[in-house]
């Protein structure tokens, strides 16, 4: 299944579709949670919450509903995400 057609609102609407949009814009390139948080939240975002750890949950949750059985997204150590059709090394995914 494309990642492209995984079925998104407006990216304004939900938090998750937010973090998939800026995934999505930088595959292949680790994305700290604070890049993120300040796509998605903006200023109102607390630095030691661990809200995009919850939506990168949420979003990870949602792929796998939508057939997407290969895990995507990566999680880097000390480092952030990843969006990948593979694994990367050290990965926590």
């Amino acid at each position: 299944r494309d990642l492209h057609s995984f079925p998104t609102r407006r990216s304004s609407d939900l938090p998750d579709a937010c973090v998939l949009e800026h995934l999505l814009r930088h595959q292949e390139t680790i994305v700290s949670r604070d890049q993120l948080a300040e796509h998605v939240w903006g200023g109102d975002y607390d630095p030691f919450s661990n809200v995009a750890d919850v939506y990168i949950g949420y979003l990870r949750r949602k792929l796998r509903a939508a057939g997407v059985e290969t895990p995507l997204i990566h999680t880097v150590r000390g480092m952030g995400y990843v969006l990948r059709d593979r694994g990367v090394s050290g990965d926590g995914a």
